[in-house]
Parts: structure tokens; sequence; C-alpha cells
């Protein structure tokens, strides 16, 4: 039964782990072989090897392993798949040379047995603490701040097991009765579980609350002055509705997936082709093609770009590269009416137009396809919903300079009909990019606009497209 399990479960961390490895990190089912590995090995090792070189000399292995996978590898971004395999495989040679009293004699020092006793607590408090820490001085831990958090969890950790684990584990009444074992494990989670659910209703009506703040900021009406839309909290999810539609492309998938939103009897069309950055822009759009009578064909490719790949800088995922030429190759087959893209990219306070981005700009207009280039918006290099929630607003606003020049010329005249939307006068106004703008969040992660500022302050754009529309130029 418990080889049955494990094989189960590692199958499941193996898919889970490629589909969404986050999500995998956290999940229990895609642990759960790793306790199993351990039961198995109880099972099985009913003695230490007779063979003591070997046993030393696995312990040994097992303990350069593991400290060589946490010096060398990015663990949180790999685990629970093969290489979780690693300090589960470390960790059973350890047992076994341990069994056969042939442990590395590093592991029986007085200080490290003690810190293995409180090990498993100082597990549970670093994660928060690490987390609380981020948020309050930001994402890069330096050597101060993580010996700072390493120095805090030990002590917790040894405070909670001496005080708190060890006399409840130890309570005589507990080990002899399963009842009372069952009804001290209820109220030691009552607390938690009562906190988690008070949490959730108050996250509730905050979101509640929120969707109609949203609407009304998006409505342009005005918005009290205590409050932030969307809240900090909640930036993260002020995505676009249009991603709930499953129309854009994932990260490492070269497939080109697109369907047909808007008014799908019209009989024009517009095609929004690009990332993240494009993405944005897709409930204005969509909004906007319905006043036009317009569908629209959407060919958003997460962490991409519409772009001859072989003349870019950088190319996130190998998967942009057939993917980009196959949008563009459908987009000379299909003709669509106007095509959307990003016309400038924002690179270390530059913004230019990539060699990349031109080529694939002149392929469009030597067959006749118009465009409506959208300026890139400022990349900030920190967090700025957690900034504002932090330090306030005023504290996250940067120079206009960081970003645009004030005397960028952009020449787009060799791409046929290109039309050039300078959002930079939208973003940043005046001196200043600022996080908050009129009460709305400007931006819900680093460097993508909350989905309420784009459709309140999107109006350059939408005008563009309907503008180009009302000259009858199709």
């Amino acid at each position: 039964m418990l080889a049955l399990t494990f094989a189960a479960s590692f199958a499941f961390a193996i898919w889970f782990t490629a589909v969404d490895q986050p999500a995998a990190y956290f999940h229990s089912l895609a642990r759960g072989w790793e306790f199993m590995a351990g039961a198995i090995l109880f099972l099985l090792m009913t003695r230490g090897l007779a063979q003591k070189g070997l046993a030393a000399a696995m312990g040994w292995v097992g303990l350069i392993a593991l400290i060589g996978l946490g010096a060398t590898m990015d663990v949180s971004a790999l685990f629970p798949g093969w290489a979780a395999l690693i300090p589960v495989t470390a960790a059973i040679l350890i047992m076994i040379s341990a069994a056969s009293r042939r442990a590395p004699i590093l592991l029986s020092v007085g200080p490290l047995v003690w810190f293995g006793n409180a090990s498993f607590a100082f597990y549970l408090w670093h994660w928060p603490i690490l987390v609380l820490y981020r948020h309050r001085f930001g994402e890069q831990v330096g050597l101060k701040g993580g010996l700072a958090i390493l120095a805090l969890s030990a002590v917790l950790a040894y405070a909670t097991t001496r005080f708190v684990e060890t006399p409840v584990r130890d309570w005589k009444r507990i080990q002899g009765s399963a009842a009372a074992t069952l009804v001290a494990t209820v109220l030691m989670m009552a607390p938690a579980f009562a906190a988690l659910s008070y949490w959730d209703q108050a996250l509730e009506r905050e979101q509640e609350r929120a969707v109609v703040l949203k609407q009304a900021a998006i409505d342009g009406d005005e918005i009290p002055d205590d409050e932030i839309v969307p809240a900090p909290a909640l930036a993260r999810d002020d995505v676009p509705d249009f991603y709930s539609m499953r129309c854009h492309q994932q990260y490492d998938d070269p497939e080109v997936k697109s369907c047909v939103l808007g008014d799908e009897d019209g009989d024009v069309t517009i095609a929004v082709v690009g990332g993240s950055h494009s993405g944005q822009w897709m409930d204005l759009v969509l909004r906007t093609a319905q006043e036009v009578g317009a569908k629209v064909t959407p060919y958003i490719k997460l962490r991409c770009g519409f772009a001859d790949m072989e003349l870019m800088p950088e190319v996130r995922d190998p998967s942009c590269i057939p993917w980009s030429a196959e949008v563009l190759q459908r987009l000379i087959d299909d003709r669509p009416d106007l095509v959307v893209v990003l016309a400038t990219l924002q690179d270390d306070g530059r913004d230019e137009v990539p060699e990349g981005y031109a080529a694939y700009f002149e392929e469009l207009a030597e067959h006749g396809i118009p465009m409506v280039g959208i300026r890139d918006n400022p990349r900030f290099d920190f967090d700025v919903p957690d900034c504002v929630e932090r330090d306030g607003a005023d504290a996250c606003a940067l120079p206009r300079s960081d970003f645009y020049e004030d005397d960028a010329e952009f020449d787009f005249s060799d791409f046929g009909d290109f039309t050039f939307v300078d959002i930079a006068r939208d973003a940043c106004p005046e001196a200043t990019c600022e996080a908050v703008q009129g009460n709305v969040l400007v931006y819900r992660d680093k460097h993508h606009f909350t989905n309420t500022w784009v459709l309140r302050n999107g109006g350059a754009v939408a005008d563009a497209i309907t503008g180009w529309f009302a000259q009858g130029r199709r």
C-alpha cells in the first residue's frame, strides 16, 4: 500500500509540477510520496548494514548531496518534481548510515542535534517571517536580513518546541487516551480555523465593495478620497476579463491559439497581437470593438511579443520564436482590417523600437495591413501595490525621465498606415510616473496596468481605433 501510494503521489507530482509548479510546491498530494519513502524505509530497515564502510560512505554522500543541492539549484522552482528525489534519497542514505552507527560525525555535534529536535518548528516559523520581511522591506533579502530571519526563526522554534510542542506531546493524559488526543488536537486547531474563517468573510466583504468601486471608477465616477481602487491587496486580480476566456497562450507553448470575440457578426476585424503588455489592453479593445461593430481576434502569448525573435536581444522562452512567426503568417493570410500591437519596448529605462518589432511592422505594411501601435508603459523595479500599501502612494512615484525621454521622437512612416498612440502622456502626465492617479491604482505588479486604470484612462487607445474606422480607411 505504501509503495502504491508512493507511485501515485510521485506520478502526480511530476505531472503537476510541469503544469503548475507554484501550486504543486504547496500541494499535499504532490508531497505525499516523500512521506511514503520514509515509511517504506522504516518497514524495510530492520537493522543497520553489516558493511560499515559502505554505511559511512552513504552518510557522507547523502550529506554532501543535501548541501550541494541547496547551494547550486533553485529548488523553489524545481520542487516537488524529479529534483525532489535528490534530498529524499540523500535523507534515506543518512538514515541508513545512522542506523548502522556510521552517520557523519558532523551530525552528532551537540548543537546540531539540539537544533534537529526543533527543526520542524524552524521550518514552520521561517516561512511567515520571510514573507513578512519581504512585504515590509522588499523582495530582495540580503545577508543581514537573511541572518536575522534565521536567528528569529531559530529562537521561536526553540521556544515553541520546548514550551508548547514537547509538553503537549508528553502530556500523559493525551498519551493514554485517543479521545483526549482528538479533543486536544481540535482545541489547538480551532483558533486557527476561526481566524481563517474571519479572514475569508472580511475578504469577501472587501471584494464585494471592490466590485462596486471598480465599476464606479470605470464609469468615470468620483472615488472617495479614502479609497484606492483597486485596493492594493486585490490588485493582482485586477486583470482583463479577457484572460478568463482562455483565448491566450501560456508561457512555453508554441501553438498559436486564438478565437473570435467582440461583435462576432461584425463585418470588420481587429487583431490584437503580442505579449501581456498587449493583453492588458484587451478589455478596452473589446469595448471599443462593440462601438464600431468589429469582431476581435486576439493573438496573445504571455512573456512573448510580436517580433522577429531572431533579431531580438532577449527571448524569454524559445517557444516565442515559432509562435510569433506563425502569428505573422496568419495575419498576412487573414488580412484583418486593423492590427493592434505594442509599438515600443521599455528596457532598462530606454524606450525604443526594437529591430525585431520593426521587421514585422514592415512585413505587415508590405501587405497593406494597417496598425495601431501603443507605446510601452513604464516597468518599475519593485512591486507597486506592495509599495503603496507599505509606504503610501507618494513614496512609490518615480521620475518620468527614468522611463521616457521628453524629446524622444519615433518615426513610423516606413510602416504604411501606422497610428502611434503615446500612452506616456497618460501614464506619466507630469514630471513623475505616479503609482496612484485620482485614487486609481495604476499598476497591479511591477509593470502591468490594472484593468481599472486601463478602462478609465485608456481613451487615447480607444480614440485611435474608433478614429481609424471613422475615417473610412478600411
